[in-house]
């Protein structure tokens, strides 16, 4: 059986955050750290505490989300959506088939003529053996 432990007050916890994020003692605050600076386990932390905690972990991730931000934005000109990206591949493909199938019929209209030609001009091609 576990030991009971004595739960801090709801008011010592905020003024925990609180303290912990003046003093800047990590870089970012996380929920475990803020568990283990009260004597408590995470999963108790989150037990007892889930809005305190999901306050303290979406905080880090705002501060790391902003962290990972490039510093100046791209310029308009340059942002082209992934949508018109899709859009232009797709042209681009069929433009591709397209031509590939102009290239096969001018392949077939070329055999025929020089055929019809060799042909006017009784011209008798040697086969290689």
């Amino acid at each position: 059986m576990s030991r009971r432990i004595e739960l801090p007050t709801r008011q010592q916890v905020e003024a925990t955050v609180r303290e912990l994020s003046a003093t800047g003692s990590a870089p970012v605050l996380t929920a475990k750290e803020l568990a283990r600076h009260l004597g408590l386990t995470n999963g108790t932390f989150w037990r007892h505490f889930p809005d305190i905690a999901q306050s303290v972990a979406d905080g880090r991730r705002r501060l790391l989300r902003d962290e990972t931000k490039p510093a100046l934005p791209p310029t308009p000109q340059k942002v082209v959506p992934e949508r018109q990206l899709r859009l232009q591949i797709e042209e681009l493909k069929r433009q591709i088939s397209v031509a590939a199938a102009q290239i096969q019929r001018l392949t077939l209209e070329n055999e025929a003529l020089r055929r019809q030609l060799e042909a006017e001009n009784t011209i008798i091609r040697i086969r290689d053996q």
